[in-house]
């Protein structure tokens, strides 16, 4: 069986290649996506507690860190943010790593997908 992310970007995909809304297939009394045959309403719930649980996340945020969350995802690098926040690189790398032990991400790349389904940028 699919993981819960495979069956949402399966999900993601299809809808955009239906192009169709959610209340489209509703109207029609179709509860199954025609490209991909899968149950919309489960897939409905996946999604919302996904983002349910970013939000989440974000709340747990510090002001400083959510600052810097954005400026990671703007593409800055650590330097360029102590620059811009006239704090030391070091500091900039701290706020990093506690981001990264907060919304439980291994790499920058998991992070900026963290911060993009919470909505962060």
């Amino acid at each position: 069986m699919a993981d819960k992310a495979e069956l949402l970007d399966r999900y993601v995909s299809a809808f955009a290649r239906d192009g169709e809304s959610k209340s489209c297939q509703e109207e029609s009394g179709s509860n199954k996506n025609s490209n991909s045959g899968l149950d919309t309403a489960k897939l409905d719930s996946l999604l919302e507690k996904t983002l349910l649980k970013g939000m989440g996340a974000a709340k747990s945020l510090t002001k400083r860190e959510s600052e810097i969350l954005r400026l990671i995802v703007s593409g800055m690098t650590n330097k360029e943010i102590a620059r811009k926040l006239c704090r030391a690189q070091r500091t900039v790398e701290y706020h990093r790593n506690r981001l990264m032990c907060k919304l439980k991400t291994r790499n920058m790349a998991e992070l900026v997908k963290c911060a993009i389904s919470m909505g962060m940028c």
